[in-house]
């Protein structure tokens, strides 16, 4: 069988494949050998004849049962949705490819269409944007033609173009559970976030933090430190995290001073004299969790139950004495555990998918923190830090988006998203913002500017205590406008829709606007006559069995009977069915005693 349905049918596969490589299904190195054995594979197995045909059948048979072995032996528990992707890839892409090299019948042509069909499904199920429903459209449009050709745009069109746009008409007019796993990218607002706002030495330092917030930050000075003290220094650890913003405990007044006792921490301490440099907040920045403070300030001191200290109206400087951690010791696991839960908290809306992503990457990990240097490396390896990176839509998870979508932020970003993947690992872990290593500031003093606002990620240890962990330390800066051209484009259809479906009514018109045509195609078409082009102008002789082989023969191609070939050789290279039709028709035109050839022509009008 040749000709438009092979054509679309192949069409259909080759979406699939693109579709399966924007989803990560396989490699794209792999999905390119496939999409030339593929085109390959249909044009060989066309040519084949008789036994070679059939072995070639054998051969693809083969090929998936083994590919279904080898998929079988790799889902074993916990079940790892990324490696459940890939072998699923693996054993669709494979079976559409061997399966290639049977077309010879309608009926292997829809059985290609099926193989296609599956791996399309995949690559939706697992969409990461919207520039995947490029191949999936194409995709679909290829199976209603191939749908078409083979049984009839009366039957197949109406019904299929149904069921699609009844699917989408479902998408939009169906509100999204505020606790659904599988978020659309329609559902968001898509309006640019505002920026930092606060841009000042304060702007890390509020009781939340927005990671939709996005601006630069000026280079104006804020504190200076000597020069020998860590290069990190914090002043805010917030501990809830709701999928899109951070927020921390309120506040509290500090009895007692003027030296103000701040927390209880338990570790080695060392002293800092600080120098303010700038406008200031009375935000207390300390290179460890903050014991104590000396400083005089005009309004009573601020401090929340995790350290976070302000002193309001502070004059010239202040005196800070802080834990910090030996890290040579990070290795030790004895000692009581961080007992707060809130360290562990993750909003029930986070998909399952940062979860095994997390136990994927700490799999050969033994112990806290070479989990936290796995998630560390693996950030760095697979995403990008800019600071004009895309904002996830209002019921998108940040975390999710930066780590599946765009990866691509910057400090609060990679720092979220290690802490999101420690917690869900049971790991005790905080979004922690201060100032980050700074410039020098003479030969004994180091520098902090407001450009110096940074965010990294704090673990807990037990036996050690709170260590620090950067996930952007040494990641490059890229240049501003040059995100990826895949991101780039994803956002841009995504704009393009949710400027269409978040005006007054869009949704809802859009919906109604499918059903209008949906209802034209189906009273339409049907009544639409259909051109059969005629086999032969010249009358058949002979009876109704030779008429239908007659026909059966016209639409083989290549693969027509040849000159010198009888029925009965003919019969030795094609199907089973076609075979004791051709038996009859035989029989009809030679036997003494003219048989029933009605099977016979259902048979070959159906092939």
């Amino acid at each position: 069988m040749t000709g438009l349905p092979i054509r679309a049918v192949q069409a259909a596969g080759l979406a699939g494949l693109a579709a399966a490589g924007l989803v990560a299904a396989l490699p794209w190195a792999a999905l390119v050998a496939a999409a030339v054995l593929y085109v390959a594979a249909a044009s060989f197995g066309q040519r084949l004849e008789g036994a070679a045909a059939t072995a070639c059948r054998h051969a693809a048979t083969g090929l998936t049962l083994l590919l279904a072995v080898v998929v079988a032996t790799q889902l074993h528990p916990p079940l790892d949705l990324s490696r459940l992707k890939g072998s699923l890839g693996l054993l669709l892409v494979g079976a559409q490819v061997g399966q290639a090299l049977t077309w010879r019948s309608r009926s292997d042509v829809r059985s290609g269409l099926v193989a296609a069909m599956g791996v399309l499904v995949l690559s939706a199920s697992y969409a990461p944007d919207l520039l995947v429903g490029v191949p999936l459209v194409v995709g679909w449009l290829a199976v209603l033609v191939a749908l078409a050709q083979l049984h009839g745009v009366r039957s197949a069109l109406p019904v299929t173009a149904a069921a699609a746009v009844l699917g989408l008409v479902a998408f939009l007019l169906v509100p999204v559970p505020l606790d659904a796993r599988l978020k659309s990218p329609l559902g968001g607002s898509g309006a640019p976030a505002a920026g930092r706002g606060d841009t000042g030495a304060g702007a890390f330092s509020s009781d939340r933090l927005d990671l939709s917030r996005r601006g630069e930050l000026p280079t104006d000075p804020v504190i200076s430190v000597p020069a020998d003290s860590p290069v990190l220094w914090r002043s805010t650890a917030f501990s809830e995290y709701d999928g899109r913003t951070w927020s921390r405990p309120a506040s509290r007044v500090l009895d007692g001073g003027p030296t103000y006792d701040v927390a209880a921490v338990s570790g080695p301490t060392r002293t800092d004299r600080v120098q303010l440099r700038g406008p200031t907040d009375g935000t207390i920045w300390s290179p460890g969790p903050l014991v104590s403070v000396t400083g005089s300030g005009s309004t009573i001191p601020l401090v929340d139950e995790f350290g976070a200290t302000q002193l309001p109206g502070l004059r010239n400087g202040y005196t800070a004495v802080s834990t910090v951690v030996d890290l040579t010791r990070v290795g030790s696991r004895s000692g009581v555990d961080a007992m707060d839960e809130r360290w562990r908290n993750l909003p029930t809306s986070l998909p399952d998918r940062v979860v095994a992503l997390a136990r994927r990457i700490t799999a050969t990990t033994n112990s806290r923190y070479d989990a936290a240097v796995a998630i560390e490396q693996w950030l760095r390896m697979n995403a990008t830090y800019r600071l004009d990176s895309p904002v996830p839509a209002a019921d998108e998870d940040a975390v999710d988006r930066f780590l599946f979508v765009d990866k691509t932020g910057f400090c609060e970003q990679f720092a979220s998203a290690e802490t999101v993947l420690l917690r869900a690992l049971g790991i005790p872990a905080r979004f922690v913002t201060g100032l980050a290593y700074g410039v020098p500031d003479g030969s004994d003093r180091r520098l902090y500017r407001v450009a110096d606002l940074h965010a990294w990620v704090e673990l807990w240890v037990p036996g050690v205590g709170w260590v620090s962990s950067d996930p952007t330390a040494g990641v490059p800066l890229v240049a501003a406008g040059s995100l990826p051209l895949r991101t780039r484009l994803s956002h841009a259809l995504g704009s393009a829709l949710r400027a269409f479906t978040h005006v007054p009514g869009g949704r809802t018109g859009l919906a109604g606007l499918l059903l209008v045509l949906t209802a034209l195609v189906a009273v339409v078409a049907p009544r639409r006559p259909v051109r059969r082009t005629p086999v032969s102008t010249v009358p058949i002789a002979g009876g109704p069995g030779l008429q239908a082989f007659l026909r059966f023969d016209s639409r083989r191609g290549a693969l027509r009977r040849k000159p010198a070939e009888s029925l009965r050789e003919l019969a030795a290279r094609v199907e089973p069915e076609v075979a004791a039709a051709l038996e009859l028709v035989e029989l009809e035109c030679y036997a003494a005693v003219t048989p029933d050839s009605r099977p016979a022509v259902e048979v070959l009008d159906r092939y």
